[in-house]
């Protein structure tokens, strides 16, 4: 238990505990003026009962220590972590080799609990994973509060006045709050701007808003073989849905990314672009499909079908 109300009143202290626990605080970038978040780590805010509680989740590589997750909590991170790995890690696979798992270090805790309970972690879990991933830090003017879905959507949770009076007296760096579009909203919200995002896309972006202008191809364009890369887009185009990333950003992303290859690569390249444009509402792509003879007649099948998909939503304007 701290003996102060909120940053302010610890600050005003001159004992040796207030300057201990300044110099904690000050590992928490969202918890320090001049402070910033490491790569892979991002705020929490819980509730029990009407005690609001500050903590901070770590998502690293491997098992590592930390405050007890509840089942709920902990369910709630793996679903977060499986959203986010589901295409981001696919595409920076080198980040997420040996799997990624979260952990919670304390930040402040009036009611003194060793134990999380509670989803709305999800989305906190998400923004930490996907820095770990992409090697970009959580900015620390971003908090988050949500439940992240196995679709990549947002749902709202609870306790948000609690929460938002801990922002304003613990989290002086806090100026934005990701909450789920419908989450109810109290009248009274403190500085913290409150942001209604509807899923993880709509969170990564808000967080970092460059990955919505190029910001995001240019990374992987920059960090990722070409080939590689190409292999694992075309993966996704031909097998999967995109809920993370998204259609556009595919599409983007390979027509980025296919004036820079030769021979396979390029042509998968090509076959990604033209997928995305179909699903992204623009039919007039045309999906480039040679002799296909010496495919794997699996892949023949699958790329057939994209081709009768694209020929259905071209006569019915789809």
């Amino acid at each position: 238990m701290m003996p102060w109300t909120d940053r302010a009143s610890l600050d005003a202290d001159a004992s040796g505990l207030a300057s201990l626990a300044r110099e904690r605080f000050r590992e928490f970038g969202f918890c320090d003026p001049a402070g910033s978040c490491p790569v892979g780590t991002a705020p929490v805010l819980t509730v029990t009962g009407q005690a609001a509680a500050l903590f901070r989740v770590e998502v690293r590589e491997g098992a590592h220590d930390g405050v007890g997750l509840g089942p709920q909590a902990m369910e709630a991170a793996r679903v977060a972590l499986a959203a986010v790995r589901r295409e981001l890690g696919g595409l920076r696979p080198g980040r997420a080799a040996a799997g990624l798992t979260p952990s919670l270090r304390q930040v402040w805790d009036p009611s003194g609990g060793a134990v999380v309970e509670g989803a709305s972690l999800g989305l906190s879990t998400a923004l930490a994973a996907a820095s770990w991933l992409l090697e970009l830090p959580v900015p620390a003017t971003v908090a988050a509060s949500a439940q992240v879905g196995p679709d990549g959507r947002l749902s709202p949770v609870e306790g948000l006045p609690a929460k938002l009076a801990l922002l304003e007296g613990w989290a002086p760096r806090v100026e934005r709050l990701l909450v789920a579009r419908g989450q109810a909203l109290p009248e009274v919200r403190g500085r913290a701007e409150v942001i209604a995002v509807g899923d993880l896309w709509e969170g990564l972006v808000a967080t970092w808003p460059h990955l919505d202008r190029g910001g995001l191809e240019d990374l992987l364009l920059a960090r990722e073989d070409g080939p590689a890369l190409a292999r694992r887009l075309f993966g996704l185009a031909v097998r999967g849905s995109p809920q993370v990333l998204a259609w556009g950003g595919v599409r983007r992303l390979a027509g980025r990314l296919r004036p820079r290859m030769e021979g396979e690569a390029a042509w998968q390249a090509e076959v990604v672009e033209a997928i995305a444009a179909r699903h992204d509402a623009d039919n007039g792509v045309p999906l480039p499909l040679p002799d296909l003879s010496g495919l794997p007649w699996g892949l023949r099948l699958e790329l057939r079908a994209q081709e009768l998909q694209h020929l259905a939503d071209q006569a019915t304007g789809a």
